[in-house]
């Protein structure tokens, strides 16, 4: 089958590259238009995954001759390639490939958000409600988005639950208790300290409706720490992750943060690192105290068996279950999260261990990759097969 996907920026999206190197196994013929070249096409290059680049990024009114410029290239191309199912990721795309694909009888449209936070975002919500009947099925990353889109009267018929996939070998290799020890070691950590992570990108607080804390809540965990260290003296807070620029402007304001309520001594910030599932395995709970997510950094820490405390917000609680895989609090609220890693802290360790446990078999078969695409394929193939006499 001939295949198309729009993905909105030229860098990050490995949950869209995941789904792309299942439809690669199953030898559908592929083709990826991005804005531009990096990170994201590099890699599609060396899984051997053509790729073609129309700029149509634009947030000015300047930029709309040029935006619909990007539509009408893309329109010939998905043309020219005879493509049967073209496939947008995030809201540009998505916007961008609806129209290009409006009115072509010959192909079957998919658009799948990475969170929700373009939904909670009034300007891109109207954008996205507007243009959505020119999809032929809206595949909802997680149940929270499903149940936006039904909350403003997008049919569920239309709407298709299906997780992105993650890539679980780098996690299900590792030597927990190794690894463990020897990143402790590297960064100085007593065995007896409890180790409260936290993994994600670093956004700076640029969404007016979250005002003076970023996007994953970092200002939020610094917040909390006082009273956890007051109650827990050997506590560390291992914040890993850089700017989502590459910079460090949030970086430095995060170290002044803490500074400023003098924990500096109990908080480690690594930075960008690759070895993410051994950083991991040094953690005894994982925090994800987002004010807007999907599934996000819940993820990882459960396939390496550490139960979470996030916020009961998107997608995450769908993974998140109170006390069973973790424990749920209020986004942007300190004193909730505070309670919450209390509670997380004061769970006898063969609990936590048994929620480890139970969250990794959970994420093990929601995330799968293989499952997942042929899942993905079976949502294709019912959307094409009633319209469409095609070579499936």
């Amino acid at each position: 089958m001939k295949i198309i996907h729009i993905y909105g920026h030229s860098y990050g999206g490995n949950f869209v590259i995941t789904q792309l190197k299942e439809l690669k196994k199953q030898q559908h013929d592929l083709l990826v238009i991005c804005p531009s070249s990096g990170p994201f096409s590099d890699t599609l290059k060396e899984l051997s995954i053509d790729v073609e680049f129309i700029d149509f990024q634009g947030a000015k009114i300047s930029d709309i001759p040029k935006v619909l410029s990007s539509v009408w290239k893309i329109r010939k191309t998905i043309k020219a390639f005879q493509a049967k199912v073209v496939h947008y990721h995030l809201i540009k795309a998505i916007i961008v490939g609806r129209l290009s694909c409006a009115f072509l009888k010959s192909v079957k449209t998919f658009s799948q958000l990475g969170g929700p936070l373009t939904l909670e975002m009034k300007v891109f919500r109207r954008l996205d409600l507007a243009t959505a009947m020119f999809d032929d099925k809206i595949i909802c990353s997680s149940y929270n988005i499903r149940d936006i889109y039904a909350k403003y009267r997008v049919s569920r018929h239309k709407c298709e639950v299906l997780h992105y996939a993650f890539p679980l070998d780098p996690f299900l290799s590792i030597n927990k208790k190794e690894a463990r020890k020897i990143i402790r070691t590297e960064f100085n950590i007593e065995e007896s300290a409890n180790v409260i992570g936290m993994v994600a990108y670093l956004y700076d607080s640029n969404f007016r409706q979250f005002k003076n804390v970023g996007l994953k809540g970092h200002e939020t965990l610094i917040a909390a720490a006082k009273e956890i260290v007051n109650e827990q003296k050997n506590t560390i807070f291992f914040i890993v992750g850089q700017d989502i620029d590459g910079g460090d402007k949030y970086l430095k304001k995060l170290k002044l943060l803490v500074a400023q309520t003098g924990l500096e001594a109990n908080f480690i910030f690594t930075g960008f690192r690759k070895d993410i599932p051994q950083l991991i395995s040094a953690m005894d709970i994982v925090a994800v105290p987002s004010l807007s997510e999907n599934c996000g950094g819940a993820v990882e820490p459960l396939l390496m068996k550490v139960p979470v405390v996030a916020s009961k917000i998107g997608g995450l609680t769908d993974i998140v279950i109170e006390n069973q895989t973790g424990w749920l609090c209020a986004p942007a609220d300190t004193a909730s999260l505070n309670s919450s890693l209390q509670l997380a802290l004061n769970t006898p360790e063969p609990k936590r261990n048994d929620m480890g446990e139970l969250g990794h078999k959970l994420v093990s078969e929601l995330f799968n990759p293989e499952v997942n695409g042929e899942k993905l394929l079976a949502i294709y193939k019912k959307t094409l097969s009633p319209f469409n006499k095609v070579d499936l």
